[in-house]
């Protein structure tokens, strides 16, 4: 059985990649980066000052040059094939507060919280990426990145996800996950991905520009992440939100293979709808999943690898708000099936994080995976001679089918879900027990050596910095 969806027709694809080069030959991108403009107008793109024209063959051929499928790794050894089919789920990154269970406001993240969120994701089963849920801010701010990157490589050896914010950042992730990975070359074996944006619309500052430079010369896996708002940095209308955030990744995506043929991408994006009431972007609207769905297609279209926005929302802490917009944003996404998506935990506009969010986000997973999963129809599921042999009044309980597919993951059982009325825990409270649970029992898998060899790099580069 196969379930899909579609948002787009194909000439309503065709028509949005047509308008974007259209958009991309005759108004550009602004680089406020010399370095970058001189290599892409070295490529073939033509450049006035700040502003980059690109030539639609030049996109095409750059389109052309895009690998259709790359690996990523854990450090367990296990390989990801990035190609269609293959969808890989991530923890949240880069938040500075958390929400704690029980608790009526939020409080600064710590390293401790990076440790157990990094944890937590490597023990969740649906989780198959740890990013650096939030940072270590009981830190000083000139090595919190230092202790974050570590917290996260010590206790988790599954794929990582970085979001650097300049160049410097972008080395560190990498130095420290090369050390993590044993000393081998990222290039060779990604076991790290990490993200270079544009700010829309229609530019690209000079770090991200340093960033996009540093991973795409290095073949480092990354996310073109443009992430236009409608109407604030993108038209109001969802269709030209769609046009805009389509035509900076393919300026993305031309940058990066002019910078070195064949680096590997993830053609992403992470628009949604300005909320006129305050000025935010409404993560939990329909709007932005539909964009999402829509930004899906177009990366189909073009044939490379897909990454989807964070599942996060405006609410800071697990409530029915949160769980009504999750069930729909999480649904869509396992509908449309890209290559990345994740953000288990985030909250807050994705300033804040949850561990019991994080446990509900790998119980809604799992739910809506078995939707998709759809219907077993064979011969022996429709149970025909089952159904003839038990007869009119009979029962199953005692069939040795029923013990036999109870197993088999023919239903979806949660540990999770209230079945018992009003005698039972809630959600909420049963997700905090298996956090407990988790963090208590669970261990973490990374080598003692690569524990102190990550500690004694922290050390020294704390004391340069110092």
């Amino acid at each position: 059985m196969k379930i899909e969806w579609e948002i787009l027709t194909q000439p309503e694809i065709e028509r949005i990649n047509n308008e974007s080069l259209a958009l991309l030959e005759k108004t550009g991108l602004e680089v406020f980066n010399p370095a970058l403009r001189k290599t892409i107008a070295g490529a073939g793109a033509m450049v006035e000052d700040t502003r980059i024209r690109f030539p639609r063959e030049m996109v095409r051929e750059s389109l052309k040059k895009t690998p259709r499928a790359f690996s990523l790794y854990g450090r367990d050894g296990q390989e990801f094939r990035m190609e269609p089919g293959m969808s890989l789920f991530s923890t949240y990154s880069d938040a500075v507060f958390v929400s704690d269970y029980g608790a009526s406001q939020q409080r600064p993240s710590t390293r401790k919280d990076v440790e157990d969120f990094a944890l937590l994701g490597d023990a969740l089963q649906s989780v198959n990426i740890v990013a650096n849920a939030c940072h270590a801010r009981d830190k000083h701010p000139d090595v919190q990145l230092l202790h974050t990157l570590e917290a996260v490589l010590s206790n988790t050896v599954k794929v990582q996800f970085f979001a650097p914010q300049n160049l410097r950042e972008a080395e560190i992730a990498c130095e420290m996950a090369s050390i993590a990975g044993g000393g081998g070359s990222l290039a060779e074996r990604p076991t790290v991905s990490m993200v270079a944006s544009t700010t829309s619309p229609l530019r690209l500052d000079a770090d991200s520009a340093e960033v996009l430079m540093f991973l795409a010369k290095n073949s480092i896996p990354f996310v073109s992440a443009p992430c236009p708002m409608s109407g604030a940095t993108a038209p109001f209308s969802l269709a030209g939100t769609l046009l805009l955030q389509n035509a900076e990744n393919l300026a993305l995506i031309t940058m990066a293979q002019s910078l070195r043929n064949g680096c590997p991408l993830f053609m992403g994006g992470a628009a949604g709808p300005l909320d006129p009431a305050t000025g935010a972007l409404a993560y939990g609207s329909p709007e932005r999943s539909l964009l999402m769905a829509a930004n899906n297609q177009m990366h189909r279209f073009y044939g490379l690898p897909s990454h989807a926005a964070s599942i996060a929302v405006n609410g800071w802490q697990p409530d029915i708000q949160t769980g009504i917009e999750r069930s729909l944003i999480i649904f869509v996404r396992l509908m449309m099936k890209p290559n990345i998506w994740g953000g288990a935990g985030g909250l807050s506009s994705g300033k804040t994080v949850s561990l019991e969010q994080a446990v509900i986000d790998d119980h809604t997973v799992k739910m809506c995976s078995r939707f998709f999963s759809g219907i077993a129809t064979g011969a022996g599921m429709r149970a025909t001679d089952e159904i003839e042999r038990v007869g009119p009044g009979g029962n199953y309980l005692t069939e040795p089918s029923t013990l036999e597919l109870m197993r088999s993951g023919e239903r979806y059982i949660s540990p999770l879900v209230n079945m018992e009325e009003d005698r039972g825990a809630s959600m909420l409270e049963r997700a905090h027990g298996k956090v407990r649970e988790i963090l208590s029992e669970h261990r973490s898998p990374v080598p003692e050596k690569t524990v102190e060899e990550l500690r004694s790099y922290v050390e020294k580069n704390s004391k340069k910095i110092s």
